[in-house]
């Protein structure tokens, strides 16, 4: 008789409730409460050629934080040096406009160490000889690794070379904004347009590549910040955030205030004092820090993840696509996400702790025997477990050779290692989904069925709900008596657990009944 068993495995994986844990991260972290979080740079310029320092505004849509990170330092150059202008580069370094001896030329630096070191440590990246800038500025230009600056007479547009050049100068706007640009913007996907600020005043600049000049749009001045609404204005900064808003600072108010402006330039939205530890008289360049463009989309980083566009699954600072393409984090099944993310988030699973998803190993070699997208190595390995029992039973009345591997045969082989009974005694072998009892390692104590003549002790059940298989072999020779099972190649059996046991009958001798041990069989791979 035999009784197929089927049973569907169940994978318990060790990632079950991360999903939940996301869920729960995102309902309790700010970005779900719609709170906004920007990172700014600016400087700290008394004027003149004083010593500019270096200052990091954390603004989170309520309060404008300041901290000093020290005293702006130029490699071989003095230390009275006056920080005009700032830009982030594609590449996330800060880019600055600096007179590097209190006079001509302008040159641009480029800072290495901003936070977390507190130190404003730069190195000059190249000049810009013979020009005098009346006011100056600094502002990412159409193309990346480009930036765009006022001078007097000219709007200067350079490369983000190892040494700056100026490959072409252009006529500014007319007048009134003919030398007296204080701070430059430009969003992103902004195409030919920028926004000028002159102490009290938005403008919107148009470039037109075919005559190589600025001009300012027909209308007025989009921004009269002279209504008095907000008291006093006299911004000498401006910068860009994504595509949200434009940002100033106002130096008319001490301490002076963070100015949040409308995309258009054409209201303020909200203006915030610089509070924190550091002491602010006056903000001479101000910076939007995005993170750099390691996708070369024209965006600030920030700005894709703000926007969407881009995941930063593993939070370090890096956009996937670029985790992905620059070789940092791998994407064996090429979904755009980081392998680890795949994981952590349970969208894959990886039952050997490699860092890879199971499918990636499989595609790559992992053997997967049942073809269920588990590796075999992380499935249930087939085993024999000889069951003592509790002593009842004499040890080697059940020798097992092989293991329930499916597809395959293994042996149980009885014997009476006591002598008790005679030789050709007829062996039999149970095989159950039960033990005889739930609890515990001993079995049942029978009367009449021990080897040594007394009890023995029955290991398994023989409800014929719980009986799968009754095999017999060959009569006992005072050796032991092999009995074949066979193992059926069906994947469904992987993870299944038996227990066997068997018994040694006499009909001539003083013993009739003889129970064995009894042996777990758990079928696997």
């Amino acid at each position: 008789m035999r009784i197929t068993v089927f049973r569907m495995m169940q994978v318990r994986r060790r990632n079950t409730l991360f999903p939940l844990f996301l869920a729960l991260a995102a309902l309790l972290s700010p970005v779900a409460s719609g709170q906004t979080n920007h990172v700014f740079y600016a400087s700290q310029s008394p004027g003149g050629n004083q010593p500019s320092n270096l200052l990091r505004i954390d603004f989170n849509g309520s309060q404008a934080t300041v901290t000093d990170l020290g005293q702006v330092v130029v490699q071989s150059y003095p230390p009275a040096t006056a920080l005009e202008g700032l830009a982030e580069s594609p590449d996330g370094t800060l880019r600055g406009l600096m007179s590097l001896n209190g006079s001509n030329p302008y040159s641009v630096v480029r800072f290495d160490n901003v936070p977390p070191v507190p130190q404003a440590t730069a190195a000059c990246v190249g000049s810009i000889e013979g020009y005098s800038l009346n006011t100056s500025s600094l502002a990412p230009w159409t193309v990346p690794g480009q930036f765009v600056t006022p001078a007097s007479g000219f709007m200067y547009i350079f490369t983000d070379l190892p040494i700056c050049s100026f490959p072409y100068g252009i006529p500014p706007p007319p007048d009134p904004l003919g030398g007296s640009i204080r701070g430059l913007a430009r969003f992103p996907s902004g195409g030919n347009s920028l926004f000028a600020v002159t102490d009290d005043k938005v403008w919107s600049l148009q470039y037109n590549p075919g005559t190589g000049q600025f001009s300012v749009s027909p209308s007025t001045p989009l921004l009269d910040f002279g209504d008095g609404t907000f008291g006093p204005m006299f911004v000498e900064s401006l910068t860009a955030v994504c595509g949200d808003s434009l940002y100033g600072v106002n130096n008319a108010k001490q301490p002076p205030e963070l100015v949040r402006i409308s995309p258009t330039g054409q209201s303020i939205t909200g203006v915030f004092p610089l509070t924190g530890s550091a002491t602010v008289t006056r903000v001479g360049a101000l910076s939007y820090s995005g993170g750099g463009d390691c996708n070369t989309n024209g965006v600030p980083d920030t700005c894709d993840l703000e926007s969407g566009t881009a995941q930063d699954c593993n939070e370090n600072g890096l956009l996937d696509s670029c985790d992905i393409s620059q070789g940092s984090a791998a994407d064996c099944n090429a979904n755009g996400i980081p392998d680890t993310c795949d994981i952590d988030s349970g969208v894959a699973q990886d039952c050997n702790d490699n860092g890879q998803p199971d499918t990636c190993d499989i595609a790559q070699g992992a053997p997967d025997a049942n073809g269920n997208g588990i590796p075999d190595e992380c499935e249930k390995q087939a085993s024999v477990t000889i069951l003592p029992g509790c002593g009842l039973n004499p040890a080697g009345s059940l020798v097992a050779t092989g293991v329930p591997a499916i597809g395959t045969q293994m042996v149980l082989s009885v014997h009476n290692p006591l002598g008790t009974q005679n030789v050709g005694s007829a062996p039999f072998l149970w095989i159950s989904l039960k033990p005889a009892l739930p609890i515990g390692s001993c079995g049942l104590p029978l009367l009449g069925t021990g080897m040594a003549g007394g009890a023995g002790e029955l290991l398994i059940s023989l409800k014929p709900q719980h009986l799968v298989l009754m095999l017999t072999g060959p009569l006992w020779a005072g050796v032991p008596a092999p009995i074949v099972v066979s193992i059926p190649s069906n994947p469904a059996l992987v993870g299944l657990e038996l227990t066997a046991q068997a018994v040694l009958v006499d009909s001539i001798g003083p013993v009739t009944i003889g129970l064995t041990q009894g042996a777990k069989l758990c079928i696997g791979l």
